[in-house]
C-alpha cells in the first residue's frame, strides 16, 4: 500500500519508501518520511550511478506518465513495481533504472554483509 498526503502525492508505502522514474529523473519524496537504512543505500547508489535525483513526491495525476517505480525496505530490498491500482507502471516490466539501482543494491549488500 501506498501513501497520498492531502495534496495527492504519493508520499512512501506503509513499510516501504516509494520512488519514481519520471522523464528520465528519479523522484522521492525528501520530507515526511521514514529514512531508512535501505532508503540510505538506494540513494547512495542512485548518487554512485550518476543518476538524476528530486527529493520530490509524485503527483497522483503523473501516474499515467511514470516511467518506472519501485519502493525499499529492510524486507524487500529493491522492489520494483509493475502497476499502481490498475494503472501499469511504464511497459509492466522493470526498467533500465529500476535494473540498475537493484544490481547496485545487491552488489552493496554482497560487499557489506558480514558472515554469521
Amino acid at each position: 500500500a501506498l501513501m497520498v498526503n492531502a495534496r495527492d502525492e504519493i508520499t512512501e508505502g506503509l513499510s516501504s519508501n516509494f520512488f519514481a522514474v519520471l522523464g528520465g529523473a528519479l523522484r522521492t519524496a525528501g520530507t515526511g518520511v521514514l529514512h531508512g537504512v535501505t532508503r540510505a543505500l538506494a540513494l547512495e547508489n542512485i548518487q554512485a550511478l550518476g543518476l538524476r535525483l528530486a527529493f520530490e513526491p509524485l503527483r497522483l495525476a503523473e501516474l499515467p506518465q511514470l516511467e518506472e517505480a519501485f519502493i525499499t525496505s529492510s524486507s524487500r530490498g529493491v522492489l520494483p513495481l509493475r502497476r499502481i491500482d490498475e494503472q501499469r507502471v511504464g511497459t509492466g516490466a522493470p526498467g533500465s533504472v529500476t535494473l540498475a539501482i537493484m544490481k547496485a543494491f545487491a552488489e552493496a549488500i554482497r560487499r557489506l554483509a558480514e558472515p554469521i
